[in-house]
């Protein structure tokens, strides 16, 4: 929106500039003359320097230029060969699938062993008032545990 009204405001002033230079240029005493041919080519210099400040400002044209020189220390241009390209995208989505298939085989995996794991559950509840027990004496010998 910023853009719009600061573009706005630029068109009228460039129209305010024009129609000065028309009204001077206009004799007052009913005389049309036109102008001279040097007259006319120093206007259109100057109306296309204005034009150029003015697409220079609205697009950021001279931000975008002190941006760059500031960080051009930053920029490095290379010139890119497609294929090279195409060649690491394409090694890059095969190594994007491997990781995934290995991922799904690992779930696939883990889906397998579930029932193990159900089935063996009784046996691990069984055995946790053993492990409860125990636990006093593990916090003895481990130093790092006596904490919790």
């Amino acid at each position: 929106m910023a853009i719009c009204a600061q573009s706005y405001g630029v068109f009228c002033l460039f129209a305010i500039q024009t129609v000065l230079i028309i009204c001077v240029s206009t004799p007052t005493d009913g005389t049309h003359l036109f102008p001279q041919h040097y007259t006319m080519i120093h206007w259109a210099g100057r109306i296309e320097k204005e034009l150029e400040k003015v697409l220079q400002h609205v697009t950021g044209t001279q931000q975008m230029r002190s941006i760059y020189n500031e960080k051009k220390s930053q920029f490095e241009i290379k010139r890119n060969n497609p294929k090279e390209l195409v060649e690491r995208v394409a090694r890059d989505i095969s190594k994007l699938l491997i990781s995934k298939r290995k991922a799904l085989e690992n779930v696939r995996e883990f889906r397998e062993r579930v029932p193990e794991f159900r089935e063996r559950v009784p046996e691990f509840r069984e055995r946790v008032p053993e492990f409860r027990e125990r636990v006093p004496e593990f916090r003895e010998r481990v130093p790092e545990f006596r904490g919790g």
